[in-house]
């Protein structure tokens, strides 16, 4: 009797157990099963990003499945792994609002197009621009304001690899090369690039809008200007190398400072009027070395062996305390020498 007792015991405690595992397999089976539908998101409350929900389910509300990943919430988002893009006519994420951070988290996004060749030489293929219509990163509405992309790289894209429309956009420590148009474009109001890279491009190296700025970044092997801004803009101690255009060019009411151009097809830099151009060094570029505007100051500058005169400024231009010489087409065309030049060794300047 205490035997049947004992086994009947055992039975139910076996029984039970063999019960509580199967209800805990069908919430894990439930969860996983969750997870594949609901949104990514991090500990920290960023939505994720990354192959498999871009290409398969959509990554989060608003966004479907296929490229490109749609972002129409304003929030914080992050890559989690490399998004590839197999055509040159797809975008990798296109932003649709505002107040948007999107950290790439040291991953690409990378295209199909490969760039060859550096400046003037360089083409794109295949389906680099025009063929190619696909941005890496794009939030073309000019509403999609205070949109900001960091630490990563994109390239190869058939267009752009980073075009921000709307105003206060910022662009932070991405790497962006090899595309079939402009590197990094932030062409809103009051954008801001720093510590980025844009180089081998079919377009710009880097352009930003009016009262923008551009520091301690890089453009080089671009096909077109290595780094550019529009009015009322601040370059500052940024390199622009062997581009296939003007180094540094920026428009009326500009500060270009502390910048490092070099090697470039066109002008070394160009600055439109009303502008400030001081402490740049400006080598062996393809043209005149500095080029300004009415009213333009040119102050400080070192200017040597281009192909073109150092300084090309108008009668309403100043210049002083700039160092110019070994220049193909002379030390100073125009302007008004204000002291302390320096021109081929001598103080008389041109």
């Amino acid at each position: 009797m205490e035997n049947d007792i004992l086994l009947r015991e055992d039975f139910r405690l076996r029984r039970d157990r063999s019960f509580a595992h199967g209800i805990r397999t069908i919430v894990y089976l439930a969860g996983i099963a969750a997870l594949g539908s609901a949104p990514a998101s991090a500990a920290d409350g960023v939505l994720e990003i990354n192959q498999s929900c871009a290409v398969e389910t959509g990554c989060f509300a608003g966004d479907t499945a296929g490229l490109p990943v749609t972002i129409s919430t304003a929030g914080s988002y992050r890559l989690t792994s490399n998004l590839t893009i197999t055509s040159a006519t797809t975008t990798g994420i296109a932003i649709d609002a505002s107040d948007v951070s999107l950290d790439l988290g040291g991953f690409s996004i990378q295209g199909p197009v490969t760039c060859t060749g550096t400046g003037a030489t360089l083409v794109c293929l295949p389906n680099g621009s025009p063929g190619g219509t696909g941005s890496g990163v794009l939030a073309l509405s000019t509403a999609t304001d205070a949109i900001s992309v960091t630490n990563g790289v994109v390239k190869g894209m058939g267009a752009n690899g980073i075009l921000l429309s709307g105003r206060r956009s910022t662009v932070h420590q991405v790497r962006v090369y090899s595309n079939g148009a402009t590197g990094i474009g932030a062409t809103g109001n009051g954008a801001v690039v720093t510590n980025s890279i844009g180089s081998s491009n079919e377009g710009a190296g880097i352009f930003v809008g009016a009262d923008g700025l551009v520091s301690e970044s890089a453009a080089g092997q671009n096909l077109g200007t290595g780094i550019a801004g529009s009015s009322s803009g601040v370059l500052r101690g940024n390199k622009s190398i062997d581009n296939g255009a003007i180094g540094v060019s920026c428009g009326a009411g500009c500060q270009v400072s502390d910048n490092s151009s070099r090697d470039n097809e066109g002008i070394g830099i160009n600055v439109s009027s009303g502008g400030v151009v001081s402490g740049n060094a400006v080598y062996s570029n393809s043209n005149i070395g500095i080029v300004g505007g009415a009213g333009t100051l040119v102050q400080g500058n070192a200017v040597q062996s281009n192909a073109g005169a150092g300084l090309s400024l108008p009668v309403s231009a100043g210049y002083r305390e700039n160092v110019v010489g070994g220049n193909g087409g002379g030390t100073v065309i125009g302007g008004v020498s204000l002291g302390d030049n320096l021109c081929n060794g001598s103080t008389v300047c041109p």
